[in-house]
């Protein structure tokens, strides 16, 4: 699911730590900026998060600016920032294509199935989220946000759900969650196991098929 908002909190965080080389940082500053958060589920597969980073360094214009992992969740989060062309159909996106190659790597080397962590999930690659930062308008990151969801969706084939201002109606991120049982364990111990028990959605996804496909299982974004 994608999640959009006007600000973003750790703005100064991210914005220094893209900015650790002088001249590239102030040539960063200069431009409209967007940061993406990605959360995926895994934490202690070791090969599978190296390959997640290796696909982003791909795209030297769309740093990986910090990560955070949580063994006890099984999941990591990383943050990267990039400038955005004033119209997303003007020249490539970084930030897009970076993160689709994360999403790309997540899928070919988690196995949902063989997962178990305390952090609610729905899917291997569970939540991706844009930030506008500096120039950049809140309608400018929705549009890379529904870009992103349509290449998830339609060339990886797997159920995408949209919100916030990404979604036509602005529908909130907890009312899709809700809807799909995310706040629901699926083993003892407040623990969830394992991918989705039915192939069925109980939402249809904005983009992607409407059912999970083995093997992919449910990812939101």
């Amino acid at each position: 699911m994608f999640w959009l908002r006007e600000e973003c909190e750790l703005v100064n965080c991210f914005l220094g730590c893209a900015s650790t080389d002088k001249q590239g940082g102030e040539k960063m500053l200069k431009s409209m900026l967007g940061c993406c958060k990605v959360y995926i589920s895994e934490s202690r597969n070791r090969a599978a998060l190296e390959a997640i980073e290796r696909a982003a360094k791909l795209f030297s214009e769309a740093p990986i600016v910090n990560k955070f992992e949580d063994e006890t969740y099984n999941r990591v989060g990383y943050t990267l920032v990039s400038k955005l062309a004033p119209k997303p159909s003007e020249d490539p996106c970084p930030l897009r294509m970076a993160v689709l190659a994360m999403v790309k790597a997540a899928f070919e080397t988690i196995d949902l199935e063989m997962h178990c962590g305390s952090h609610p999930r729905l899917g291997v690659v569970d939540h991706i989220c844009f930030h506008p930062l500096l120039g950049a308008s809140l309608d400018q990151v929705a549009g890379v946000a529904n870009s992103l969801g349509a290449d998830v969706g339609s060339n990886l084939q797997v159920p995408t759900f949209l919100y916030g201002a990404a979604h036509e109606e602005g529908r909130t991120l907890d009312s899709i969650r809700r809807e799909l049982g995310y706040f629901r364990p699926t083993s003892s111990g407040e623990q969830w196991v394992g991918g989705p028990k039915s192939e069925y959605l109980a939402l249809k996804p904005d983009k992607g098929p409407p059912q999970v496909t083995q093997g992919k299982e449910l990812r939101n974004k």
